[in-house]
């Protein structure tokens, strides 16, 4: 966390051969491979937590991570989508999806994503604040702002479709509604 990533990867390192089961020390791991941009290591380490616990999602998560920095979207998506078989509710893999998507020039697809999640998951407000964000990059104001009232309304302590609220207003020249 400090920045000092080559100090902080051998100890890493040693901690993850001593527990090749914690989860938790290899994402750390994976982490400081992030910052140092060493993808290859980052890969064999998200392979290692698929293969210690095939029953969370971060394994394909991190996957989908590295395939994205290397501008393999399809290889992303395809991890991201796993990583949300496992885990439906998982916020963190349906925003990288949606990322993928709008990177990919999919915004129909991203649609259609979000819209599928909301129904199954009415109270999933990642998606209503995510639908709200790609309306409001289109554009379309109005409809971003029903989109972020409606996680507002499912999620009322939490900021960020305040945020996007107030942005789509300020946006479409609405001041006086943005606070």
């Amino acid at each position: 966390q400090s920045g000092r990533g080559e100090q902080a990867r051998p100890v890493l390192e040693q901690l993850v051969k001593e527990t090749p089961n914690d989860v938790t020390a290899m994402e750390s791991l994976f982490r400081v491979q992030a910052q140092l941009k060493d993808l290859t290591a980052g890969r064999a380490t998200a392979e290692n937590i698929k293969q210690a616990r095939a029953d969370l999602p971060l394994g394909w998560y991190l996957e989908g991570a590295v395939s994205e920095a290397e501008k393999k979207y399809d290889a992303a998506a395809t991890a991201y989508e796993r990583a949300l078989e496992i885990q439906p509710s998982a916020g963190e893999p349906l925003t990288a999806l949606v990322r993928v998507d709008a990177a990919r020039k999919q915004l129909p697809l991203a649609f259609a994503r979000l819209d599928k999640v909301i129904a199954q998951q009415p109270d999933n407000v990642i998606a209503r604040n995510l639908k709200g964000e790609l309306l409001a990059t289109r554009g379309e104001l109005d409809a971003a702002a029903v989109a972020f009232n409606e996680a507002i309304a499912k999620a009322p302590q939490w900021w960020m479709p305040y945020r996007g609220l107030a942005l789509s207003h300020l946006a479409g020249k609405r001041n006086g509604t943005a606070d």
